[in-house]
């Protein structure tokens, strides 16, 4: 008879036709969807395996394939559409899809903590200076956001860079401030680092007024700085505002910033030497603007660590003063590289014993 095309709604209907047309001997020449259909070419020629007319419909369909006969064809036929069955479900519910990526990020991001540790690790090993600040208490967290530590060849080099990291450095921006914000802990030592910058700023300029508010908490309190603000125009004048609510803060001073607009400010954190890495990581508030400053107090009581350096590092402050003493007269300084950076290396050196 030679070659015919069956078109049918499913494969079964379609073999059944071509084994009634062709016998059970048929061979298929090539398969595929027509509208919805199923198209099957077959013969009952057996030179049709190697030489297939020019149609270049049933070239291309036959061109990967092998001719089969008609029930082998039926099994892998039904293999094929239910493979592609299945494909089409999975593009049907592409919030199973979805799902299974999510899970799967979300394992690799759990694993990516694990693998930062390894690599960090594989370098300390090239350097016996990294595992010294690391005993120090140097973290895997901060070698990660600052890399170029891993390269350097000398304790020297380690220390300045973290303490360049760390320390602020004067600002011109902090010196012209007109109010400054203060927050802390109810323990941090916010009232004496107060007085302290209040004699520090008078002992530089006599010629300044500064006023300070304190227990500073919601709307009512900043209103009334804005008031007072719009009353001393005069730049000769400094306010330091004690605030009690860190909860609020964030909230109120971008009230504050655009109430007050073409006023220059900074927020000043005092920080409590002596706490534990997991501590500050959990309790203290990141820094979030530009015009924020570190102080770290207490410093009469201990030194400051090489782990809470770099836990303040990673919540993004940057130290301005350090603080010590009771005495509203002494005690507080601007902080420096120098010797931010004799202080680590001291650290480090304690852990070669």
């Amino acid at each position: 008879m030679g070659e015919i095309t069956v078109r049918a709604l499913d494969s079964a209907i379609a073999m059944e036709e071509i084994v009634r047309r062709l016998g059970e001997d048929a061979l298929i020449v090539s398969t595929r969807k027509v509208d919805q259909m199923i198209e099957i070419v077959a013969t009952d020629e057996i030179q049709q395996e190697t030489a297939l007319p020019s149609s270049p419909s049933i070239v291309v369909e036959a061109s990967s394939e092998k001719s089969v006969s008609a029930p082998e064809f039926q099994k892998i036929l039904d293999a094929k559409l239910q493979q592609k069955n299945s494909d089409q479900e999975d593009e049907s519910n592409p919030q199973q899809h979805y799902d299974d990526l999510i899970t799967d990020l979300k394992l690799k991001i759990e694993q990516l903590p694990s693998l930062i540790e390894k690599s960090i690790n594989s370098r300390y090993q090239k350097s016996q200076h990294l595992w010294h600040f690391r005993a120090a208490g140097l973290t895997t967290n901060l070698v990660a956001l600052i890399p170029e530590v891993t390269k350097q060849e000398t304790e020297s080099s380690i220390a300045q860079l973290i303490a360049k990291k760390f320390v602020k450095g004067r600002s011109d921006s902090f010196e012209v401030a007109q109010v400054y914000f203060v927050i802390g802990t109810k323990s941090s030592g916010k009232s004496t680092f107060i007085e302290k910058f209040k004699s520090l700023i008078q002992s530089q300029n006599r010629d300044l007024s500064v006023y300070s508010f304190k227990n500073v908490t919601g709307s009512s309190d900043y209103n009334n700085i804005s008031s007072w603000l719009r009353k001393k125009t005069d730049l000769n004048n400094k306010l330091i505002v004690e605030v009690n609510n860190i909860e609020q803060f964030d909230s109120q001073i971008v009230r504050f910033r655009q109430a007050n607009a073409s006023t220059q400010f900074s927020v000043i954190n005092v920080i409590e030497v002596g706490s534990s890495y997991e501590f500050l990581m959990k309790r203290q508030r990141p820094a979030q603007l530009d015009c924020e400053y570190a102080v770290v107090s207490k410093l009469d009581l201990c030194d400051i660590s090489l782990h809470e350096i770099c836990a303040l590092i990673e919540l993004g402050h940057r130290c301005y003063f350090f603080s010590g003493g009771t005495s509203e007269h002494d005690g507080l300084y601007f902080s420096k590289v120098g010797d931010v950076a004799a202080h680590l290396i001291a650290l480090a050196d304690r852990q070669k014993g």
